[in-house]
């Protein structure tokens, strides 16, 4: 008999305690195979769901709170080469709600976009019926969370971006709401782009597209975008380049006129429709100059002459650098102002004379904090004269674009009732034009916020014969703006890797039923053990090692293992199901509504049965030391004494000879039991090639015993 005949009869003969190992194996494997799988399902389903929010998106270059040219977008494909593809996005936030205003959603993304944006998608083409300029789609999110279908009316209301934030000082009307109202023509799926996001997020968000010539008219930001959306083929650092070589100043909102100088130079100004310049610019526009003279220019909402109560109302003010302008020279200190010869006569003051000016800045929360700051009369001169002109104001909001005093909208409260008509008759001649001038280090220390210290820049360029534009992108970055780029492709990838493991999640919770099932196959081997005593024991009584015992144990158990695991396999892929359910179902809440996707990984399988292969066989390992405390002789009495009491039972009829019975039983018994162990190690005793050895008569097999 081989030893794997023997491994075979064996198994057969202790089935059920080998059923027992197998189960405790295979739920082993089940629950280990499952909760490692369930953190593959998961982290597919993640990456899935990323690949549907960003489908054919690659880089990305994101404006912040800047608009710029759409034309912007055919600038960097060219730098980027003939195959690049580089959409331009105008996107903004609003809410969306039904005609019958039964259900609202806040925090809808709306995208104008163009045929570019769709070649992004993972069905590579636009929608059906795009090319209507009445085209609006919205995603199964928005449907599902207002009720909508094909068909529907939805009335949106937009936040039209301002040249300021509505945290600025002065933003006037910025940012204010207007309604839009839509008819639904299509249901985006998510072969075109229906999960749409840029943010790492497990549930698309709710999204509207429409032509990004619609959406420009409505937000008065006619061929602006904010997002340059660029293909798979394009890498992040290449779109930052060409980005950065490409930009114009009309991207930044930037615009140059001349101006007057002193001696009739030639100087130039740059102003921004955003209003205030950020301090990266002037810096930037200092370093190229030979000479600069950064402008802020704000507010005075009363300007008295000390110690009246009330004087002129509603007036600028301008502090500006001692260069390129003949009205403030070095000599006036901080503590001085320069009034306009309308001003000294509206209030009555003379040079030496004390001034006192009242001004809004904004504060915590947004508030209007109401200042105020004494100044010295030091010289009045009169309008028009060393470029005293409305140049010096920028655009601001609510105030350059009206009429008169009384159509003021410039994000502070206006008492109108302290609008004379001699105001009236200032605005109609001289619009904006400044009355006082200050320093620029006194402008600053009253106005500076942190959108910017100044409104405007004057300037000679050092180098004249070199163009602006690119002295510019030489000494400062977009990055510096506020304007980034983005890997799209490689944050999704580091926001899947870097998950939550829910696989480690579920094995940690299943440590209980994994220890519990080992425990159960270490004791049941244990007690099989036990119940095979008198096997080892005669096993060892015929010249097996110890070892080679433990080996034909072991064996048993590989075999037991290795079928326990493959079963439990399949049990593991029960669990997974169950588990993805409940994620989807009942735990829909914690997992914020994703769907999950059943994920297979070959490599998952080898390693959950290899894990539980070696940790079943280290438990049976442990559990067979017991091998080792086994004493044949001990067993072998055991195994004489159930021999002798069948004899006696057939052997009462005919009792020995008086007095030698005891003896005689003994020695006839050791001699049956001799003779029947040579005959049992004729079969079983094996020799190390496998096959069965022959160990003489039954002389030797009473001598082993």
């Amino acid at each position: 008999m081989t030893s794997f005949r023997l491994i075979l009869r064996s198994l057969f003969h202790y089935r059920w305690i080998h059923l027992s190992v197998l189960a405790g194996v295979a739920l082993t494997s089940a629950i280990l195979s499952g909760a490692l799988v369930v953190g593959d399902s998961v982290r597919e389903s993640l990456r899935r769901n990323a690949a549907a929010r960003i489908s054919g998106i690659g880089p990305v270059f994101l404006g912040g709170d800047r608009f710029f040219t759409a034309t912007l977008a055919d600038r960097v494909a060219a730098k980027l080469g003939a195959n690049a593809l580089v959409a331009p996005v105008l996107q903004i936030e609003g809410t969306a709600a039904t005609r019958e205003g039964g259900k609202r959603v806040n925090r809808v993304q709306i995208v104008g976009v163009d045929e570019r944006f769709w070649n992004l998608s993972l069905a590579g083409v636009a929608p059906d019926g795009f090319a209507e300029d009445r085209f609006v789609a919205i995603n199964q999110t928005l449907a599902d969370r207002i009720g909508a279908k094909k068909g529907d009316t939805l009335i949106l209301r937009l936040e039209i971006p301002g040249a300021l934030s509505k945290d600025a000082p002065l933003s006037g009307e910025s940012e204010q709401t207007t309604p839009f109202t839509v008819e639904v023509t299509t249901i985006l799926g998510s072969e075109n782009f229906g999960a749409y996001s840029l943010k790492s997020e497990q549930v698309p968000p709710a999204t509207l597209f429409v032509r990004r010539q619609r959406l420009e008219t409505v937000t008065e930001q006619t061929n602006r975008a904010n997002l340059l959306l660029a293909d798979r083929s394009v890498e992040a650092a290449s779109l930052a380049e060409a980005v950065e070589s490409s930009w114009q100043l009309d991207d930044l909102q930037l615009t140059v006129a001349p101006v007057a100088a002193p001696g009739g130079g030639a100087a130039k100004q740059i102003i921004s429709s955003r209003i205030f310049f950020d301090t990266v610019l002037v810096r930037a526009l200092g370093a190229i100059s030979s000479s600069s003279a950064p402008v802020l220019t704000y507010l005075a909402t009363d300007i008295a002459k000390a110690p009246a109560e009330r004087g002129t109302p509603y007036s600028m003010i301008t502090g500006v650098a001692p260069a390129l302008n003949g009205i403030v020279t070095p000599a006036l200190r901080d503590d001085e102002i320069l009034l306009s010869d309308w001003l000294a006569e509206d209030l009555a003051a003379k040079e030496g004379d004390s001034i006192t000016l009242t001004y809004n800045v904004v504060g915590a929360g947004r508030a209007l904090v109401e200042k105020r700051r004494k100044f010295t009369v030091a010289g009045i001169a009169p309008l028009g004269s060393n470029g005293w002109d409305r140049t010096w104001t920028p655009e601001f909001p609510g105030i350059f674009d009206v009429d008169g005093l009384d159509q003021w909208e410039p994000g502070i409260p206006i008492d109108r009732d302290r609008i004379r008509q001699k105001d009236d008759d200032y605005w109609d001649q001289h619009k904006t034009t400044p009355k006082a001038f200050v320093t620029l280090a006194a402008a600053r220390s009253m106005w500076s916020n942190r959108f910017g210290d100044a409104t405007a820049v004057r300037f000679i360029l050092e180098n004249p014969d070199k163009p602006l534009i690119d002295q510019l992108r030489e000494n400062m970055k977009l990055t510096d703006l506020g304007m980034t780029s983005r890997d799209l492709p490689g944050e999704a990838a580091a926001a899947v890797a870097g998950s939550f493991d829910f696989g480690a999640l579920f094995a940690s919770m299943s440590f209980f039923l994994i220890v519990a099932a080992l425990v159960l196959t270490g004791l049941v081997f244990v007690f099989g053990i036990e119940q095979r005593s008198s096997q080892i024991g005669l096993l060892l009584a015929l010249g097996f090692t110890r070892k080679r015992v433990r080996r034909l144990y072991l064996a048993e158990a590989l075999l037991l293992a290795f079928v326990g695991a493959a079963l439990g396999l399949l049990g593991g892929s029960l669990y997974t199901h169950l588990a993805l359910r409940g994620m989807s179902g009942v735990w829909s809440e914690a997992a914020a509504g994703m769907e999950f996707v059943y994920f297979l990984k070959p490599f998952t399988l080898g390693l959950s049965f290899d894990l539980t292969v070696l940790v079943a066989l280290a438990v049976v390992w442990l559990a067979s030391r017991r091998v080792a405390a086994v004493q044949p002789g001990l067993l072998t009495t055991v195994l004489l004494r159930r021999r002798e009491r069948r004899r006696s039972a057939g052997a009462r009829t005919a009792p020995d000879t008086p007095g030698a019975g005891g003896p005689r039983r003994g020695a006839t018994a050791l001699a049956g039991g001799g003779a029947r162990g040579g005959g049992l190690a004729r079969h079983q005793d094996l020799e190390p090639g496998g096959r069965t050895g022959d160990l003489g008569q039954g002389g030797g097999g009473a001598d082993a015993v």
